[in-house]
C-alpha cells in the first residue's frame, strides 16, 4: 500500500509541474507562431491538471511526494483563484431605469 501512495504522489507532483509548464507554453506558442487568444484554453487546462494533482496529493499524503503534490498544487490553485479575484474588473454604474441605483457590470471599460 505504501508503494502505491509512493506512486501517486510522484503522479501527483508530475502532474502539479506539467500544469504549470504546460499552460505557459501553450499561450507563448499559440501567441507567437499562430497569432490566436488562448488564454481561457490555458486556464481550463491548468485547472483540468491542478485538481487531479491534489486529488493524487491528498490521497498519498503520509508519503514525501504526496505532501509535496499537495502543498504545490494547493498553492498555485489559491494563487490561480486570487489572481482572477483581483483582476477580473468590475464596475459599477448608475442605471436610470434603476432610479439611480448602482448597477454592476462586468464589462471592462472601453
Amino acid at each position: 500500500m505504501d508503494e502505491q501512495n509512493n506512486k501517486l504522489g510522484w503522479l501527483g507532483i508530475w502532474l502539479s509541474i506539467i500544469g504549470l509548464i504546460l499552460p505557459i507554453l501553450i499561450a507563448i506558442a499559440g501567441g507567437l507562431f499562430f497569432d490566436m487568444d488562448v488564454v481561457s484554453l490555458c486556464m481550463l487546462l491548468f485547472v483540468a491538471l491542478e485538481l487531479p494533482a491534489l486529488g493524487c496529493g491528498i490521497v498519498a499524503r503520509q508519503t514525501r511526494p504526496g505532501k509535496a503534490a499537495a502543498s504545490i498544487s494547493g498553492s498555485s490553485l489559491v494563487l490561480f483563484v486570487l489572481f482572477l479575484a483581483f483582476l477580473t474588473p468590475i464596475r459599477m454604474e448608475s442605471s436610470p431605469a434603476n432610479g439611480g441605483q448602482p448597477v454592476k457590470v462586468s464589462e471592462p471599460a472601453k
